[in-house]
């Protein structure tokens, strides 16, 4: 992946990405390669710097910066010091307004390899987030061997009193095979949560909703109002149903 950006031009590759997981995610790394090239600057390093785990959070905090769910800036660091994102939200106020951007810091290395205090910071504007994003959204799926389709979520908060409100929708994205089934239960007639085989996607929903509902919700759990109902709750921001609507893909 190639970027110019205000006369540097930026080359990036990433391979040897796989699905992170628990027992391996310390030791599952993708290898990177990349040049920084201008008039005055030539530079360039590879090796297995970043943790998939690592990219997949990347991926996870543009995908949020993108589609204006990040409400405050975020210095993203990882195991190996090689480089850093700051990923810096829209700001609409009264004294001024801005769109997303995110800034590269690559840490140079010496001779040996060893990262030194010097480092230099690469603003990307919102057309080069789009496009880096695009090309994570490329690896991840490669790596998977997984494709994704689109989903429209909507949940509903529910309280002590048995009444549900606070709507909130959002748009997420959904591996195609994990989408086939979604389709075939909501045919049956089955909620969300009586589904089966759907772990991962549970999991990855409980995720987003916690990040979105941060100063509501201490345990966010896909509960049915049935268990709702016979159980209750004494958090009045606990349970909630999850709907998806399938329309828009």
């Amino acid at each position: 992946m190639k970027f110019n950006l205000d006369g540097i031009t930026v080359n990036l590759q990433i391979s040897g990405y796989k699905k992170s997981s628990l027992a391996g995610r310390f030791d599952e790394w993708c290898d990177i390669s990349f040049s920084l090239q201008s008039d005055y600057l030539s530079y360039e390093q590879r090796g297995a710097f970043l943790l998939c785990q690592e990219l997949e959070e990347l991926y996870d905090k543009m995908t949020d910066l993108i589609e204006g769910r990040m409400t405050a800036r975020e210095h993203m660091f990882f195991a190996e010091p090689v480089m850093e994102f700051r990923l810096r939200p829209a700001l609409h106020d009264e004294d001024s307004e801005s769109d997303i951007d995110m800034y590269l810091i690559i840490n140079f290395a010496d001779d040996e390899g060893v990262v030194t205090a010097n480092n230099i910071q690469i603003l990307f504007g919102r057309e080069a987030v789009e496009q880096l994003h695009a090309y994570l959204t490329d690896v991840i799926s490669k790596g998977t061997g997984r494709k994704k389709v689109y989903y429209d979520f909507e949940y509903y908060i529910g309280y002590n009193d048995g009444t549900c409100s606070r709507v909130r929708p959002w748009r997420e994205e959904v591996y195609e095979d994990e989408a086939k089934i979604v389709e075939a239960c909501l045919k049956k007639g089955l909620h969300f949560s009586q589904m089966e085989g759907l772990d991962d996607l549970k999991e990855r929903l409980e995720g987003r909703i916690k990040t979105i509902e941060a100063d509501n919700l201490r345990d966010a759990e896909i509960w049915t109002e049935e268990y709702f109902n016979e159980y209750g709750t004494d958090d009045p921001f606990k349970v909630f149903e999850l709907v998806i609507d399938i329309k828009d893909r």
